[in-house]
């Protein structure tokens, strides 16, 4: 999903090619949107993808949480990237900028609950393996239904 945001005054940065922009278990305030260049991002050492679309956000996910960066983003080329200083302040004061973000993240659940169905499609599947095999995909799907039950979206009215 893209979403339209105003980012002509934002300051860039430039990465050469093995700079880390994001590092896992850094807390960060700042987004970062794509210019230029080839991302690769890595959980535990393991690289999960790389990003190459120009205008692709990263680091939204800590910055808006106020949390770890969940993952470490390295620049496999020379990249360069807008960076949002404060992104909470930055779609604080746009919210047209606010609602495509809500938008972009509202797609990626759903995204990701099909992928969990999938998932609990193909372990339903095992079930009739061996023991020991059935016995941990039980946990892990346990430990799927038990993150998918955390979070739930409230909305509570404004006080005046």
């Amino acid at each position: 999903m893209e979403a339209s945001l105003d980012i002509s005054n934002l300051p860039s940065r430039s990465f050469s090619a093995g700079e880390i922009i994001l590092e896992q278990g850094a807390r960060k305030s700042q987004a970062y949107i794509l210019q230029s260049g080839t991302l690769s991002v890595s959980v535990s050492g393991n690289v999960v993808c790389k990003v190459d679309t120009e205008g692709a956000v990263i680091g939204e996910i800590s910055a808006l949480l106020g949390c770890e960066v969940s993952a470490t983003v390295t620049a496999k080329t020379n990249a360069t990237v807008y960076v949002i200083e404060d992104f909470n302040n930055f779609l604080g004061a746009d919210s047209a900028a606010a609602l495509n973000v809500a938008q972009i993240l509202a797609g990626r659940v759903v995204n990701m609950n099909g992928h969990f169905a999938q998932i609990r499609d193909e372990v339903d599947a095992l079930q009739s393996s061996s023991g020991s095999s059935r016995s941990r995909l039980r946990q892990m799907l346990y430990d799927l239904e038990e993150f998918w039950a955390t979070e739930v979206l409230v909305i509570r009215p404004r006080r005046k």
